[in-house]
């Protein structure tokens, strides 16, 4: 299915706003409980943020990259590496395996906290594809979802879609090696809370049963993998570069999307989920950290484009690409 988002970045908490988005609309099949097929994607790049803080982290885009390319060879990857500088395990695995013929790195030097939202719009300017993927390091979704949403938005269907159903499952460390020792689709479907007779857990259409291996993260996240179209991306100036670290830019792309008239949605259905590989939490990370030193500018940034019109959020999406244009010189 496909509907429209009412929820929380993939580690936020719920934002209420009296911002009033609109209905959504419905597609759907049962991905897990079937084997993984190739696609053609020379339409997509996938822009892909990185900040290494600890080797789970290299591991995982190892396997985050791994999973979308075994989908389809002729993806894209644009990696942004947002540090003070190159990590040169990282450099090494790129170059020596990851990155292919058309792949790009770039560098993007900062010594204070990370701006996901300006290096994704620094990599969907480095791609001259129509079909722009943005997401973590460390996040795995069914390709099949993809290869819908793909569909949408090359036929117009929608202009920005979340490629997973709101629902986000945090693999623990013991379900992250699970999936590192036979890296499927199908390990993760395994890993899945069933009942005797193999039917997935749902409860009032959100999974609550945890196991072992699986953790619920989230059910109605805005975080982890958002597709848009190019002509949405240059519409509305894809990212907002003000925020820096963790919150809100999620929530803020959403509001931003709906008020300059870009139809949004996301796929619906059940096991139709985000997969969040364990890495360890640091300082960074607002779930540990409750006071992070952006938050509070990074809610003003969220609640100034909620009361902005259409017309000043236009002016402002001009003087945002001025600068990402500069900065590509």
């Amino acid at each position: 299915m496909l509907i429209k988002n009412n929820g929380a970045g993939m580690g936020d908490s719920t934002v209420g706003t009296p911002f009033s988005l609109p209905a959504t609309k419905p597609i759907s099949v049962p991905l897990l409980r079937r084997k993984m097929n190739t696609y053609c994607w020379k339409e997509v790049a996938f822009v892909i943020h990185v900040r290494i803080d600890c080797q789970e982290r290299i591991q995982n885009l190892n396997k985050v990259i791994n999973h979308l390319r075994a989908a389809s060879p002729e993806a894209q990857f644009i990696i942004i590496e947002d540090d003070t500088e190159s990590n040169p395990v990282l450099k090494h695995l790129l170059t020596s395996s990851l990155l292919r013929a058309g792949d790009k790195y770039k560098l993007l030097p900062n010594s204070g906290d990370y701006r996901r939202p300006f290096a994704y719009n620094i990599g969907a300017n480095m791609t001259d594809r129509d079909i722009i993927g943005f997401l973590d390091t460390d996040v795995i979704i069914h390709p099949a979802s993809l290869d819908m949403v793909r569909r949408c938005l090359i036929d117009r269907t929608f202009d920005f879609m979340w490629p997973f159903n709101g629902v986000a499952l945090y693999l623990t460390e013991a379900g992250r090696e699970a999936y590192f020792k036979e890296p499927m689709v199908e390990t993760l479907g395994k890993m899945m809370p069933k009942t005797a007779n193999g039917q997935l857990i749902v409860l009032a259409d959100k999974i609550f049963m945890e196991t072992p291996y699986l953790k619920v993260e989230n059910t109605q996240s805005r975080g982890g993998m958002v597709m848009m179209h190019r002509d949405c991306f240059e519409a509305t100036g894809g990212w907002n570069i003000d925020f820096h670290g963790w919150g809100y830019e999620d929530n803020e792309i959403e509001v931003r999307m709906v008020k300059l008239g870009q139809n949004i949605g996301r796929v619906k259905g059940y096991p139709e989920v985000l997969f969040h590989l364990w890495h360890p939490r640091n300082k960074s990370n607002a779930s540990t950290n409750p006071d992070h030193p952006h938050l509070e500018s990074n809610m003003g940034i969220f609640e100034a484009v909620k009361e902005a019109s259409p017309d000043t959020i236009r002016e402002w999406v001009k003087t945002q690409k001025e600068v990402v244009r500069t900065y590509m010189g």
